[in-house]
């Protein structure tokens, strides 16, 4: 298991600054953006809380996880414009784009996941892109190019701890319909929301610790496919830190890879070596941002 995350410690500036430069970007690539977006609706949350016309109470779980929420969103959306192209982009990236915008404010409002989901494929192939990949979004959700070869990565969002297993034979089904091997990539969002809450406040190897620890028990509970080259895992959570007169929210982004043992060992080393290179250089990429 091949692991990486990105610790950002964040201020209601920073995060509204993120939010109008996607804005922007959008808006020059030709995609509309609704008054009524969910990216609009975050930018205007948090824009509360720097005004103090919403005040964050440490006791107040649901607007601590609106809030956070609120960020995800933003910083999700900001690493997937930053990764499109400066010469324009194709029609079905406008298409996609202008459908994750929408959704419900936070995850567990959200009647249809479609808007997270496309938000997702995106994230993947951006981050991917940021590594250095060479990707495209094609069946299954983003294909992702490894010298000569090519592969599939069939992106999956869960919407409960318990849907995992349904969400991984989704995106094998995905790839075996193609009549070729590839990947999965899983968001695992509501598994590592809780992390544990005992930790010492801005340890990101503790946190990324618990993330780990989730994942390789997911990890030992998939039967192995010969259609899947492997499992992507990606996962954010938050904490906050209120013993400064202004408080602090951390975001945490996580983020490990299996190679399947069921594979011959030369595709396996190939694959390895290009996930590790392109995973060391998002982690790079996103420190510079």
């Amino acid at each position: 298991m091949t692991k990486s995350d990105t610790f950002v410690e964040t201020g209601s500036t920073s995060i509204i600054n993120a939010a109008d430069w996607t804005i922007n970007k959008l808006k020059s690539l030709g995609v509309t953006v609704p008054p009524s977006c969910r990216l609009t609706l975050a930018r205007r949350l948090i824009q509360k809380v720097q005004d103090h016309d919403l005040i964050v109470d440490p006791d107040d779980e649901a607007l601590l996880w609106r809030v956070a929420e609120a960020e995800f969103t933003i910083l999700d959306q900001y690493l997937i414009l930053r990764a499109c192209s400066k010469k324009g982009i194709s029609p079905t990236q406008a298409q996609k784009l202008e459908q994750m915008l929408f959704g419900a404010e936070t995850v567990a409002a959200d009647s249809n996941p479609l808007a997270r989901n496309t938000e997702f494929e995106l994230y993947v192939g951006a981050l991917l892109t940021m590594g250095g990949g060479t990707v495209r979004l094609a069946e299954p959700d983003v294909r992702l190019r490894n010298g000569l070869m090519e592969a599939g990565i069939a992106a999956k969002r869960l919407t409960s701890p318990k849907k995992f297993h349904e969400r991984i034979r989704e995106g094998e089904k995905q790839i075996q319909r193609l009549g070729e091997r590839g990947f999965v990539a899983v968001n695992i969002d509501t598994i590592v929301r809780n992390l544990d809450p005992d930790r010492e406040l801005g340890d990101p190897d503790a946190r990324f610790s618990d993330f780990l620890s989730h994942v390789e028990c997911l990890d030992a509970s998939i039967t192995s496919s010969a259609d899947v080259l492997g499992i992507l895992y990606f996962g954010h959570t938050r904490e906050y830190d209120f013993s400064k007169p202004k408080p602090i929210t951390r975001t945490f982004s996580f983020r490990s890879f299996r190679i399947s043992g069921e594979i011959d060992q030369e595709t396996q080393e190939g694959w390895m070596y290009r996930f590790q290179r392109i995973y060391d250089k998002i982690d790079e990429r996103l420190q510079a941002l």
